[in-house]
């Protein structure tokens, strides 16, 4: 196989998709800090809401982070055998 620029394009896609699902799948941390905050500054210990749909955001954001990085490999893999850019 020679090095031509549907190799270094795919390679390209690769990294950027990798770095863009890193940075979304770092981020899914932040629903949880903003639920652990809001439980510890509660005034009333025992009432108040457990803050569930912060925990299934959280959720979400891993799955669509997993979500990029499958369709950037799949898409580097495209580019690269079928030189179709």
């Amino acid at each position: 196989m020679e090095l031509s620029w549907p190799f270094f394009m795919g390679i390209g896609i690769f990294i950027i998709t990798t770095l863009v699902g890193l940075l979304t799948w770092s981020s899914s941390d932040i629903p949880l800090a903003i639920r652990e905050i809001a439980i510890n500054s509660r005034k009333e210990r025992v009432r108040g809401p457990f803050y569930v749909s912060l925990k299934i955001k959280s959720i979400s954001i891993k799955i669509f982070a997993a979500l990029i990085w499958i369709c950037g490999f799949l898409l580097a893999f495209w580019v690269v055998y079928n030189k179709a850019i």
